[in-house]
């Protein structure tokens, strides 16, 4: 009963930490997402494939991660390094949140360095550029300045501060330092992205501090193992036969479980990778139809059997066509067909090199999905949940042109309401007047015949067609260490 209890506290226990490392704090300026976990040697990469069908072939997804051996680091630790680092680069976190607001200034431009020093010799009347910045600066060689930032911040600042004291080395600088400083505020971007290239480099002198201050102060805590894996990958799928695409986001974040009834284990816990890992793979799939929607209009010449599977795509269809050859209002409003599949899935990985490990090793993956137990008896329970996304409707209400009396009315919808799907049609076609041509009465017998009759259909949303898991193969490359710098341990 020990046992188990102590089991199921170690298993809270990584749930806290999984849910808590890092934790963005409201209103800190710090992004602690920059900030990352120290890999210390035994840290290699590994990749976690997911595979969907398409046509009886294999589409793998492949998602980069990492196997880490780090250290057990709590918020206060966290803080200790962040506080080191402010020490250490003279900074605060007033200007660590002035420095956010700088970078987010920038913007992309296109003003190279030719197009500055072509500028400066055309807005101060001198044609060599050059020869200004000699005067300006008593620089010997004076386009060595271009390559050079402190020099060139320098002499930004010195053109910018001239007064009536430089009548001496330019006489007619002063007219021309009006103009100057207009194409300067025409071109404030280009100085405000100077500004945040600062801040920039600010910011990445401070995480580059944080992270080695967190690595030397989390040496003398405990070993901590774990199995990291998080991107996005694309891949075709098809949709009613038509080619689309499948967007998928994943996290998988596992710790290694401590050993209850193994005392080889227990002892070997710090020193292996070896071991039993758990914790929670999250994942999003968007099955994107936006190819199928452009193609559910047919062309204009293509049969409308092409459609007759769909009873609404047949009436929007017919309808689209119809009022194109008559010269009447249509309209037809959709919004970008997709079906978004989320889980939360609690996983077990077990990680066994046997006897003589290869270059590559393959863990064996456990999914729980409500019916499979842990040691403890437990039954984690997944979060599946699957969400298809369909609006179409059009709409005509118009009078014939040559039928001055005649009243056309015609509605028709297909939307997704929960997980029923829904389409209806509907119409009132009124034409009082004979008509004047033999077209007129094909069409009139046409639309009378196959549109006469309301259509209310509701189905049942098949789900089968999203129905990938992301269970997956994992697989890590021993050959290559990620491990951080030697010298920091």
């Amino acid at each position: 009963m020990k046992r188990t209890i102590l089991f199921l506290i170690l298993l809270s226990a990584i749930s806290i930490q999984v849910s808590a490392q890092f934790r963005q704090k409201e209103g800190d300026p710090i992004d602690y997402t920059r900030i990352r976990l120290p890999r210390e040697p035994g840290s290699h990469p590994l990749t976690y494939t997911i595979y969907s069908e398409d046509f009886m072939v294999q589409i793998p997804m492949a998602f980069k991660g990492e196997l880490i051996r780090t250290r057990e680091i709590g918020p206060s630790l966290l803080e200790k390094a962040v506080q080191m680092a402010l020490d250490r680069t003279g900074t605060t976190r007033a200007q660590i949140a002035k420095w956010n607001e700088q970078v987010k200034m920038a913007k992309d431009i296109n003003y190279s360095m030719d197009d500055f020093i072509k500028d400066l010799g055309t807005m101060t009347g001198y044609g060599d550029a050059a020869d200004l910045i000699r005067l300006l600066g008593g620089y010997t060689q004076p386009l060595d300045v271009f390559n050079d930032k402190t020099k060139l911040d320098a002499l930004m600042k010195e053109l910018l501060k001239q007064s009536s004291e430089s009548a001496g080395f330019i006489l007619d600088y002063m007219e021309k330092l009006e103009v100057f400083l207009k194409a300067r505020e025409r071109d404030k971007q280009k100085w405000d992205n100077r500004i945040a290239n600062y801040a920039a480099e600010g910011l990445a002198k401070f995480y580059k501090e944080a992270n080695h201050c967190l690595r030397q102060i989390a040496k003398g805590e405990d070993i901590r193992w774990m199995l990291l894996v998080e991107g996005s990958v694309n891949a075709p799928y098809r949709y009613n036969n038509v080619k689309c695409v499948q967007q998928w986001t994943l996290k998988m974040q596992l710790d290694k479980m401590y050993p209850l009834d193994d005392e080889e284990a227990e002892n070997n816990f710090f020193n292996t990778f070896q071991g039993k890992y758990y914790g929670m793979l999250e994942a999003e799939a968007v099955y994107n139809l936006s190819n199928y929607d452009s193609q559910y209009l047919l062309k204009e010449g293509e049969s409308l059997i092409m459609a007759d599977t769909d009873k609404v795509r047949l009436m929007i269809n017919v309808w689209a066509q119809y009022c194109k050859k008559v010269g009447i209002p249509y309209e037809l409003s959709q919004k970008r067909s997709q079906a978004v599949c989320s889980y939360k899935i609690p996983v077990l990985v077990t990680l066994d090199p046997g006897r003589e490990p290869g270059n590559y090793i393959y863990g064996s993956t456990k999914y729980f999905l409500g019916e499979e137990e842990l040691e403890s008896g437990e039954k984690p329970k997944p979060e599946i949940d699957v969400d298809l996304q369909i609006f179409r409707k059009f709409k005509v209400d118009a009078v014939l042109s040559n039928e001055p009396n005649s009243r056309i009315q015609v509605g028709g919808h297909e939307y997704v309401s929960g997980d029923v799907i829904y389409k209806g049609f509907g119409n009132l076609f009124d034409a009082t007047t004979k008509p004047q041509h033999e077209m007129d009465v094909i069409i009139n017998a046409m639309v009378k015949g196959m549109t006469f009759q309301t259509i209310n259909d509701s189905t049942r949303v098949d789900y089968s067609e999203f129905s990938t898991m992301p269970n997956g193969t994992l697989q890590i490359n021993l050959r290559e260490s990620i491990a951080d710098e030697s010298t920091s341990w």
